[in-house]
């Protein structure tokens, strides 16, 4: 049970959205105090009515598919930069002085080689998951691969082995 806020009455837990940044992880007013707030909001501003107007947002996707699209390819690396950062996080391979921006410099690098026809991709020199040794996930760490020298490397070696 969760005390809300705006109604002042006790409600179970489920009738309150989540918040993470909140001690219990649950929002201060329940989910129809909410609705009810958002309405009057969205009565009193209409011009801002848009940013939860969800027909809005379908026909904007749908007049502006190739710019968001475009957008899309032009960031693609930060996803697959921030998957391989998340799952050297994961085994313990971030060091503390990781730099962010290097790293996605380089994931971008390969991504606009690629778009050039190069068969390349982003390698860790020494290998993250390796059963012998654990390589960090930083700048210094990367290498740009072909697909075919990457698969034949595997995690099994590395230089001065």
């Amino acid at each position: 049970m969760k005390f809300c806020a705006r109604c002042s009455t006790n409600k179970p837990l489920q009738d309150f959205a989540k918040d993470r940044s909140l001690p219990d992880g649950r929002a201060y007013t329940c989910k129809t105090c909410r609705a009810k707030a958002q309405k009057k909001y969205c009565a009193k501003n209409p011009d801002k009515r848009q940013i939860y107007d969800q027909e809005y947002s379908r026909n904007y996707r749908k007049a502006n598919r190739a710019k968001i699209n475009a957008q899309r390819r032009e960031h693609s690396y930060l996803k697959v930069a921030g998957k391989n950062k998340q799952r050297a996080n994961k085994l313990g391979a971030v060091p503390v002085w990781f730099e962010a921006d290097k790293v996605r410099d380089f994931y971008k690098v390969a991504m606009e080689r690629r778009r050039a026809g190069e068969d390349v991709v982003v390698d860790h020199i020494v290998p993250l998951g390796s059963p012998q040794v654990c390589g960090l996930h930083c700048a210094d760490n990367l290498q740009y691969l072909t697909n075919m020298d990457n698969a034949v490397k595997s995690d099994v070696s590395w230089p001065d082995m």
